[in-house]
């Protein structure tokens, strides 16, 4: 997605309510990112965007309060990180 299409993206998602921006998130690799967060319901959203180019990095849900199911508040049930790159051919890893 072009860079000033994921800026509007952004905006847009800020703009909702119970929606604000975390400056100190870091994803499940260690990356430094900010964190579009959606903090309502059962569960706490973040979006994590590389702050250097705006390019997603990654996603993480985590309980609010304590489950039925007996998971604890706090208890991260979704992460991944994103990380892309630009190589010579299909099958190349990009360098770390």
């Amino acid at each position: 997605m072009p860079a000033e299409l994921r800026s509007v993206f952004y905006r847009a998602l800020m703009m909702l309510p119970g929606v604000r921006l975390d400056e100190d998130a870091v994803n499940v690799d260690g990356h430094a990112c900010l964190a579009i967060v959606h903090d309502a319901g059962r569960t706490r959203t973040e979006l994590m965007v590389d702050p250097a180019d705006g390019q997603f990095a990654g996603e993480r849900d985590t309980v609010r309060a304590d489950s039925r199911s007996g998971l604890p508040a706090g208890t991260v049930i979704s992460t991944t990180a994103v990380r892309t790159a630009v190589v010579d051919r299909f099958g190349i890893r990009p360098a770390a």
